[in-house]
């Protein structure tokens, strides 16, 4: 018996929400984002004024100089004797990870950062009192008093423990004859499935991707090239490597030519019941991952979905198999699927339009983003709204969207990597992207 998966997501088709698809950027948004993950995971942040330091490591070894430059994993330090050396922040008991951070903080004063200290050293042992200091200082800030109050009041969470509790831990990378044994799995349930739908379906294989079809060979071919060219960009936006494989196996991928045989599919061989979904991404714990749909008659629309469900997938075997809050991991799919298959000519038009969507969605639900950010999954109507949002924090900081999206997926929740990687907490959100943004005053979550 082959395991259910644990969440799909489904495609809500652009044409059963009365709109059509637009990209968002003036400027290509893969190269742009491109720059800022390069920045964003290999960057460290230069020193300028003198900071010195004496600790010790959580192995009692002393070590005391000058911090010259730090990341969100390590800082770099340099001895009396001009040796550089790497110190992972995790090296660190609750004691010096506040002295060296402390110091950093006081060099360059940040309320924010304060905040982001005291959440982290509640979650070390002997942390509470060192992390009621730093919520003193972050205090301070008018600004952020309530996101204090609020952190405060948050239930202690170990570091480490979503790590103990999740037995999978980071996605392993299949050496070459594991990646051979997934693949033949993926072909004996291609298999199974042209058995039991009694159909024939041809198969295609690229570097990343396996794919039946009852399509004509020329149409399966411009799918197939679609998707490596999709798998290519994602792979440098999130720095996972020229060349390197992520998928278990490889993503296998169904296109059924009529509407009727892919809902067959989904109910014969994933027990799902697609509704009105042109595509939907099948995404299991194990690792593997399974992305169906029907040919559409408008080919942008087709793939379209092909992109956006595809990215779906790729999100799932980035990295971890933590999951991705609903209303970032669709507003992600939309931003990116727009941007490799535009409607228009005019980048200003389609940002008028997208904005014009989720302005009416908001202000007819209330004035509300309707729950979304708990919605598990975002109601049609909020499509726009995501993938609205999702730009406006992409222009506001793209290398720390960047790193918000890589926070999430290293097992931070949402809210925390917002705090930390985009400087904001839930109400800023809010208030900005509806002030800022979509000007409708007063929006509320």
């Amino acid at each position: 018996m082959r395991i259910l998966p644990r969440q799909f997501r489904r495609h809500r088709p652009s044409c059963r929400r009365g709109r059509r698809g637009f990209p968002l950027l003036s400027v290509p948004l893969i190269g742009a984002l491109l720059l800022a993950a390069s920045v964003a995971l290999a960057g460290r942040v230069a020193v300028e004024r003198r900071v010195t330091v004496s600790f010790a490591k959580s192995d009692k070894s002393k070590l005391s100089g000058r911090v010259a430059s730090y990341n969100e994993t390590s800082f770099e330090l340099v001895k009396a004797d001009s040796e550089h050396v790497e110190v992972k922040w995790s090296e660190l008991d609750a004691s010096n990870l506040s002295l060296v951070r402390s110091a950093l903080i006081t060099a360059k004063p940040d309320a924010q950062a304060w905040l982001n200290l005291g959440r982290e050293l509640r979650r070390l042992p002997g942390g509470e009192k060192l992390a009621e200091k730093a919520f003193d200082n972050a205090y301070r800030d008018p600004k952020l008093k309530s996101a204090v109050d609020a952190a405060r009041k948050e239930p202690i969470k170990p570091l480490g423990e979503a790590a103990e509790q999740d037995p999978a831990g980071p996605w392993k990378l299949l050496n070459a004859d594991e990646q051979a044994k997934a693949l033949q799995e993926l072909e004996t349930f291609a298999a199974d499935t042209k058995k039991a739908m009694n159909l024939e379906l041809s198969r295609q294989e690229t570097d990343y991707f396996l794919i039946y079809s009852d399509l004509k060979s020329t149409e399966a071919k411009k799918s197939a090239e679609l998707l490596d060219r999709m798998y290519l960009k994602l792979a440098e936006l999130f720095a996972t490597g020229k060349g390197v494989n992520i998928w278990r196996g490889k993503a296998l991928v169904f296109v059924f030519k009529e509407s009727k045989d892919y809902k067959r599919f989904q109910g014969l061989m994933h027990k799902t019941d697609p509704g009105g979904a042109f595509g939907m991404c099948h995404n299991f714990p194990n690792g593997e991952v399974h992305i169906a749909f029907y040919r559409q008659p408008d080919e942008k629309a087709f793939t379209h979905v092909l992109v956006h469900e595809s990215v779906h997938g790729f999100l799932h075997r980035f990295r971890t198999p933590a999951s991705v809050p609903s209303w970032i991991n669709e507003g992600l799919a939309e931003t990116v699927a727009m941007e490799l298959v535009p409607r228009h000519f005019s980048p200003d038009d389609d940002l008028a339009a997208t904005k014009a969507a989720a302005k009416t969605g908001v202000e007819s639900h209330g004035t509300s983003l309707g729950g979304m950010f708990d919605a598990k999954p975002i109601d049609d109507w909020q499509y726009p709204v995501a993938q609205s949002i999702t730009e406006f924090l992409i222009r506001r900081n793209r290398r720390g969207y960047v790193s918000f999206i890589v926070a999430i997926k290293d097992g931070m929740s949402w809210p925390d990597a917002l705090s930390e990687k985009l400087k904001a907490d839930r109400a800023a959100l809010v208030k900005g992207f509806g002030d800022d943004w979509l000007k409708v005053k007063g929006l509320k979550p």
